[in-house]
């Protein structure tokens, strides 16, 4: 329920306030993914025992297990996977309008990719390890969308020159 919440409300948000999310950048949507997800790896790092990937556990994390701290964390995940979700479509869109359902594709298959690597050694790592990997996705995921943005722009913009010196 509370992963729903998170995904209605950031769709709610990016998409009826439209206008105003327009006006950030898209970099800055998925820096602010980014920053929540890191902040919700850090709760979760916090509230659950780190044999919980493992087995069955009554360990405690470093604080008694808290349920709203948890259901925070679900609704702060889905939050924040809607700011990246939503940016990576809007990116895909404005740069692969003829090529889109192409586009779309390599990234489902990359994102299934990393869920299936993700299923391997999820029984395998304790807590710690995973959010350790989840950060470093995070991580390079907002570089290299800030990265393939600015090539994008940087292209569109040459493109645009050569387009108005043929015009004059």
């Amino acid at each position: 329920m509370a992963q729903g919440a998170g995904q209605v409300i950031s769709g709610l948000f990016f998409g009826l306030l439209n206008s105003n999310s327009r006006k950030l950048k898209r970099e800055t949507i998925v820096l602010l993914g980014a920053t929540i997800h890191i902040l919700v790896f850090i709760a979760v790092y916090i509230n659950f025992p780190q044999n919980a990937p493992l087995d069955k556990t009554e360990d405690e994390g470093l604080i008694y297990p808290n349920i709203a701290i948890a259901l925070t964390c679900g609704f702060f995940l889905a939050f924040a996977d809607a700011c990246w979700n939503t940016q990576i479509f809007s990116f895909l869109i404005t740069y692969f309008p003829n090529q889109g359902s192409q586009a779309f594709a390599l990234n489902l298959f990359f994102e299934n990719l990393m869920t299936s690597a993700a299923f391997f050694y999820g029984t395998s790592f304790k807590l710690k390890y995973h959010l350790i990997i989840l950060s470093i996705g995070a991580i390079l995921g907002c570089i290299s969308f800030v990265m393939a943005e600015k090539v994008q722009d940087r292209s569109v913009e040459q493109s645009d020159k050569q387009v108005s010196k043929l015009e004059f």
